[in-house]
Parts: C-alpha cells; sequence; structure tokens
C-alpha cells in the first residue's frame, strides 16, 4: 500500500523524496506515517530500541578502532635498483595514489558508519515527535565533509581562518 502511495506521489514533480529510489524504506518515512495515523511508543519499546542503539554504537566504537590494512599497490616490493633519486618521482605519484586509495577506503567505512549512527540514533521515537531543532554538525552528510587533521605534516584546516573569511565575505554583500 505504502509502494502504491509512492507510486502515485512520484507522478508530481514537487514530491523529491518520492522519487527516490526505494524511499518507501526509509525508518524517518515510515515513523511519521505511523505517527500520522495515531501510533504511540509505549515505554517499553523506546527502552527496546534504546538498547539496539546502544548496541549498535557499541560496535561502531570497536569498528573504528580497527582501520583497514593499505594497500600498498607494490610499494613495499620495489628492488634495489629503483630505490634512488631517479625514481623518485615515480615512488612520489604511487605514494599519493596509495594515499588516495587508502583515504578513499576510509571515507567509505567512516560513512557507512555515519549511516548506521543516524539509523541508530533514532530521534524520530522521541516522545514529543522528532526534534526540530536538531542540527548534527559533528556527522558528515557526505565525504566531502569528512575533516581529516594531518597535523604531523602540516596540512589541517584551519577552521578559524575560514570562518573569519566568511565573515568578512558576508559583509562585503
Amino acid at each position: 500500500m505504502l509502494q502504491d502511495g509512492m507510486r502515485e506521489l512520484r507522478k508530481n514533480q514537487r514530491y523529491v523524496l518520492a522519487s527516490l529510489p526505494n524511499a518507501h524504506k526509509l525508518p524517518v518515512l515510515q515513523e511519521w506515517i505511523k505517527r500520522r495515523y495515531g501510533k504511540q511508543y509505549t515505554e517499553a519499546e523506546v527502552q527496546k530500541s534504546i538498547q539496539e542503539s546502544v548496541k549498535i554504537f557499541e560496535m561502531i566504537t570497536l569498528l573504528q578502532g580497527r582501520p583497514p590494512a593499505a594497500d600498498l599497490m607494490g610499494m613495499d616490493q620495489l628492488s634495489l635498483e629503483k630505490e634512488n633519486y631517479n625514481y623518485a618521482k615515480a615512488a612520489k605519484a604511487l605514494g599519493d595514489k596509495v594515499r588516495t586509495a587508502y583515504y578513499q577506503k576510509l571515507n567509505d567505512i567512516y560513512m557507512n558508519h555515519t549511516r548506521a549512527c543516524w539509523y541508530a540514533m533514532g530521534n524520530y521515537l522521541c516522545p514529543g515527535g522528532p526534534p526540530r531543532k536538531v542540527f548534527y554538525a559533528y556527522m558528515s552528510a557526505n565525504t566531502r565533509d569528512i575533516m581529516r587533521n594531518r597535523v604531523w605534516n602540516g596540512e589541517f584546516r584551519n577552521i578559524r581562518q575560514f570562518r573569519d573569511n566568511y565573515k568578512e565575505q558576508q559583509k562585503g554583500k
């Protein structure tokens, strides 16, 4: 029945959510429908949801402490003849390729963990309905938002400088 309703909504371009694939599976949408038709959670149901969330958070905490091994792409098997300055550019390019691939792998894992955390937070089970003024600034929505500080080599984002530059741009408008 829900899929039929979503199919009807897809016909109207104003309903963007309905046009997404598998939108009927979104927990937030399902909870909204339940609340719309009078579903109220008992204390036992809320406690059960909290216990499930705690298990998910514990598992993610455990997984976050175990980063994946890097694929060195043969970098560790260079012959002795290639360990000199004649091959420095090629070695540096390979190192950059290894680092990029590893960071991509870390970003993908992080985003999967973030999705699990979002689901586990279950903010739609709050007794008074979902909180309206909650801002999840600490969770990345996409891989561009992931902030990886590499302070050992000077590569880091100076957030204070970004903020000051933004304020200056806003004053100019």
